[in-house]
């Protein structure tokens, strides 16, 4: 039997009675390696002493974390906006302070194996103190926005790192601040306070552009101030087709203070205001892939006592299921999946720290307080509340500090694997068996076959018997993989 024997086993399922059994299997791995590499140990790479890679258990499954130095060259960076793009890699604007008083806003891009693929990509200057900064991915383009005291701004930036002219997000804002961005793909759509304006309008605002920037309506009236009550924090998500839940918070006055909802439509109408289904006095809405959403409820972030709740909620924004927990974390961010995970930058009455709990589509916790940072890092900080990411193929990403080290910074990606995939397909099927087998007795071709998989995770993906290396031990177990599911 020769390996091309095994195609039907490819595409038989663990378990099933199709292909051949686990000897034959066993047989056709060792045939295809030769006797020096079977008596050879492969030893793990060696790696800079900041440049981290590891298997790490989350719960029951494994996963690969990937910690490594950012940015490139090392300067000073604040307000780290990050966000998972549809592969599960990631895109991070940031403001990089090395101009001083200048500041450069910068974007870059990750793929799902944590290689950058795109920057340090100038994007535009500011010479303002505080700039609201966002980031979203829009195809194959990534929308950059940012408002300051002079303005609300945007520019965006394609795959090859060309950038467009900066433009207005809305001429009628004199001073942005918290803005949010969302796409169907079709549509882009804005939401951004102008609380701080000198002139009207106040409140939270909005407007739709086509993904190339042509805006197609005017200001949106999303939360404006009126009758006395004042609104902020706008956020919102895109629903089926091309509904947009859009969500706002009343801070004044204190007797109506709660989450505002309002949907609408991509000509720019706008429907009622409702109240949001929370108790909370604070919340933002986020979108599911089923076309319903999440909404995120807080009385507060970042103390113990603080409480959250967490609901999914249909296409009609009525409440399917909710969950409560104490919110002591800096931050919480979701996926499309309805999965989410809180952040946690401290210790209470101790030195600073880095981890977070994640969270299934259910509310139940899968893993608490897993620490991300690995040395030299002997301390982490990672205050900002939207500088970390979590994609739906579950991967998380978290940019952080050296708490004792200044200007020393991290990117840390933990991204779920399968062992025996040395195809990176996500699944562990006899589709691996020659890039197992190319792994085992030539590293160099295989790293040429497949290039997006870093040298550094092939032990990591190969390592069946837990000895942290792909060695001729591992077989057996792969085989077993195959025949009974990893």
């Amino acid at each position: 039997m020769t390996t091309r024997d095994l195609f039907s086993f490819r595409t038989a399922q663990p378990g099933t009675a199709c292909g051949p059994g686990a000897a034959a299997v066993r047989a056709v791995v060792r045939a295809a390696i030769s006797v020096a590499a079977w008596c050879a140990a492969i030893a793990p790479p060696i790696a800079s002493a900041q440049f981290v890679h590891e298997k790490v258990m989350v719960g029951a499954r494994p996963y690969y974390l990937y910690q490594q130095p950012f940015p490139d060259p090392p300067e000073y960076v604040d307000e780290v906006r990050m966000v998972a793009t549809a592969d599960g890699g990631c895109v991070m604007a940031y403001i990089a302070d090395s101009l001083i008083p200048t500041k450069q806003i910068l974007l870059q891009a990750f793929d799902s194996w944590g290689r950058r693929t795109l920057g340090p990509i100038p994007v535009d200057f500011d010479e303002y103190r505080s700039i609201s900064l966002t980031v979203l991915p829009v195809g194959d383009t990534f929308w950059v926005a940012w408002g300051n005291s002079g303005g609300a701004w945007f520019r965006i930036v394609d795959s090859d790192g060309a950038v467009t002219p900066r433009r207005q997000l809305d001429g009628s804002v004199e001073y942005a601040e918290q803005i949010a961005l969302a796409t169907n793909n079709s549509i882009v759509a804005a939401v951004y306070d102008s609380l701080d304006n000198p002139t009207p309008p106040y409140g939270v605002s909005g407007r739709l552009f086509a993904p190339d920037g042509t805006p197609l309506t005017g200001t949106l009236p999303i939360g404006h101030d009126s009758g006395g009550q004042a609104f902020w924090t706008g956020t919102l998500a895109f629903g089926t087709g091309n509904t947009i839940l859009y969500s706002y918070t009343c801070f004044f006055p204190h007797a109506a203070r709660g989450v505002r909802f309002r949907f609408g439509g991509s000509d720019g109408s706008l429907g009622n205001a409702i109240l949001a289904p929370s108790r909370l006095p604070f919340g933002s809405v986020h979108a599911n892939l089923d076309g319903g959403y999440a909404l995120l409820g807080a009385d507060g972030i970042g103390l113990p006592g603080n409480v959250a709740e967490v609901s999914w909620l249909d296409s009609n924004a009525m409440v399917l299921r909710r969950v409560s927990f104490e919110l002591d974390a800096t931050g919480i961010t979701f996926n499309a999946l309805g999965e989410f995970i809180t952040k946690y930058a401290y210790v209470n009455a101790g030195p600073p720290e880095l981890s977070i709990t994640l969270y299934d589509s259910a509310g139940n916790v899968v893993v608490s307080r897993l620490r991300l940072y690995r040395p030299p890092a002997e301390q982490a900080w990672s205050s900002g509340s939207r500088n970390f990411a979590l994609a739906d193929s579950g991967a998380v990403w978290v940019y952080w500090r050296n708490a004792l080290v200044l200007d020393e910074h991290y990117i840390t990606l933990l991204r779920p694997i399968s062992p025996g995939d040395l195809n990176a397909d996500d699944r562990t099927n006899g589709f691996d068996i020659d890039p197992f087998v190319l792994a085992l007795t030539d590293r160099d071709a295989y790293a040429a076959a497949f290039p997006h998989i870093p040298p550094e995770a092939i032990d990591i993906l190969g390592d069946m018997n837990g000895d942290g290396v792909l060695t001729n031990f591992d077989i057996d177990p792969f085989v077993d993989a195959l025949v009974n599911g990893p």
